[in-house]
């Protein structure tokens, strides 16, 4: 009460100041609860509701390495959060990207061109290899080693599979139809289908409830020695590995490739919809 003593001292010279502002006639006890009231007014205005969110802590982001023009990953994903946004990793200035990585909820690698023979012990191969993109190879290399350094929830996609397995010292097969004589992954006219064996006590089927189930493919390279750390979590009909995952998830919570394309599918399949469920999930959770 000290302080509105203060303010109400010359009870009459302040009774005639609120008088001829506000056409009234107070007393002292009514003066300190008018001018009370006021305080508690402003206070109350100048403060954010403790209920309203705040935008800018729940915004998630997916770091993608190469954004293609029809942008069939993020239609993928927006379908189960349409609130996602996206960040082109290939298109950024240099000095920029490893301030997108930190801040980034989730990393994508999706599928393109043949990665650089010379990175996993095949040098002079290049002949049998398609398009290469040095850049490419470099920022994925650097997206993935960021992945487990910031624990940040990984997902790779035919060629974002074989990268990472490169990333982690291992190989690749460079030519199926050549080396492996099987032709079921690409057709002539591009993408096939065909049946992929999940193993029944592994990870993936954890998270799809499925043993076996056709997907859409388009390569010619797979994974031949596989990196140490990953686990294999399903084969196609040859024998060619279609899914894997880094098995120490203290090391990182969800580092996950698949050889197939899943955004090309129906999201029924459970190969399909169930990993994207998965995968934002751990983004959800890295958000936080």
């Amino acid at each position: 009460m000290g302080f509105f003593r203060q303010i109400c001292w010359g009870q009459n010279v302040v009774n005639l100041r609120i008088g001829r502002i506000f056409g009234l006639s107070l007393n002292t006890q009514q003066v300190r609860y008018f001018l009370f009231t006021v305080i508690l007014f402003f206070v109350a205005c100048g403060q954010k509701p403790s209920d309203q969110p705040d935008d800018s802590t729940n915004k998630q982001t997916i770091a993608i390495s190469r954004v293609y023009s029809n942008s069939s990953y993020q239609n993928w994903l927006s379908k189960y959060n349409p609130e996602l946004e996206y960040v082109n990793i290939y298109d950024l200035p240099d000095d920029q990207i490893d301030l997108v990585l930190k801040t980034a909820s989730g990393y994508l690698l999706t599928g393109g061109c043949d990665v650089n023979p010379a990175l996993h012990g095949h040098a002079g191969e290049e002949e049998r290899c398609g398009k290469l993109d040095p850049r490419r190879d470099s920022l994925e290399i650097l997206m993935i080693g960021r992945s487990f350094e910031f624990r940040k929830p990984l997902l790779g996609v035919c060629r974002g599979l074989q990268i990472m397995n490169v990333q982690g010292g291992g190989d690749l097969i460079i030519d199926l139809p050549s080396d492996r004589n099987t032709t079921i992954h690409r057709g002539s006219d591009g993408e096939v289908s065909h049946e992929v064996i999940v193993d029944s006590t592994k990870y993936l089927f954890e998270i799809s409830d499925c043993l076996a189930t056709m997907v859409v493919s388009h390569h010619h390279q797979a994974i031949g020695q596989l990196a140490e750390g990953y686990e294999v979590l399903a084969y196609s009909p040859d024998s060619i590995i279609e899914a894997f995952h880094f098995a120490d998830t203290t090391v990182h919570p969800f580092a996950l490739g698949v050889q197939y394309h899943p955004e090309r599918m129906s999201q029924r399949n459970p190969l399909a919809g169930n990993v994207a469920r998965e995968f934002l999930e751990h983004v959800s959770a890295a958000s936080e």
